[in-house]
């Protein structure tokens, strides 16, 4: 049994799109999923059964601007996740995890509690944007009487959910460069952002037997839209490039 887990990355995790198009094309079933932040949202598209292809196309027509709708009223946040939840609700109609073709568990972090919270049941839509919910630049988000942020704010790569699989596939979308020139304040959010998804990442990426880290992804800015297709041809092109080491595992 195959499970493959997805990284936190913001626009990065675009590339994960990428991935799952090349693991079609090598025809390698996915029998569990897990993802955090932009690696759950994904993985929760793919697993609603749309293809990479029309994932892509989602991602790219969906609004940008209206991700950052102010929070005006007893903020927690400079702006709100509303527009996301309906976009899920949009294209999940159904908005239950029971739903789904493919098992899927998405991560999110109780702000109070200072713990590691796991959806797997239930309502989608509602743990889907906490574990999008960047604290303080985005309000966070209430459910289940805990109050819930993005998930990788402790832990990048979940990799609890596939114990139970006999092969695991990590697919990290937060490689970075050392030499890394910051000209603004947006420069330095990103690069905490990313330096610190990458650091909590690193234990759980020794517990898969395959890692799918398209190093060239250093080169991009984790909340930037402009390039999505790049980003995603990289995941694609570097899930290839290991094709023979997945037939292998696969074999095993």
């Amino acid at each position: 049994m195959l499970g493959v887990t997805l990284s936190g990355g913001g626009t990065r995790g675009i590339a994960h799109i990428g991935v799952l198009h090349a693991l079609e094309e090598l025809k390698i079933k996915i029998n569990v999923l897990a993802g955090v932040s932009s690696g759950a949202i994904v993985g929760v598209l793919y697993s609603a059964g749309y293809s990479p292809e029309r994932i892509l196309h989602l991602l790219m027509e969906y609004p940008k601007i209206s991700i950052f709708q102010p929070s005006w009223t007893k903020s927690l946040g400079f702006f709100e996740l509303k527009s996301l939840e309906k976009f899920i609700k949009t294209y999940v109609p159904t908005n239950d995890f029971s739903d789904l073709k493919i098992p899927i568990t998405i991560s999110a972090i109780d702000l109070e509690q200072g713990e590691e919270v796991y959806f797997s049941e239930g309502e989608i839509a509602k743990p889907l944007i906490a574990s999008c919910c960047v604290p303080i630049l985005f309000n966070p988000i209430k459910h289940q009487n805990r109050l819930l942020v993005d998930g990788g704010l402790l832990n990048g790569l979940i990799t609890k959910p596939l114990e139970n699989c006999d092969k695991k596939i990590g697919v990290h979308v937060n490689p970075f460069d050392k030499n890394h020139t910051l000209r603004n304040t947006k420069d330095i959010f990103e690069r905490c952002f990313t330096l610190a998804v990458h650091q909590n990442s690193r234990k759980n990426l020794q517990l898969c037997d395959l890692i799918i880290e398209p190093i060239e992804l250093a080169k991009h800015a984790a909340f930037r839209w402009d390039k999505a297709r790049l980003i995603y041809e990289i995941g694609y092109y570097a899930t290839l490039e290991k094709k023979d080491e997945i037939l292998k595992l696969m074999e095993m």
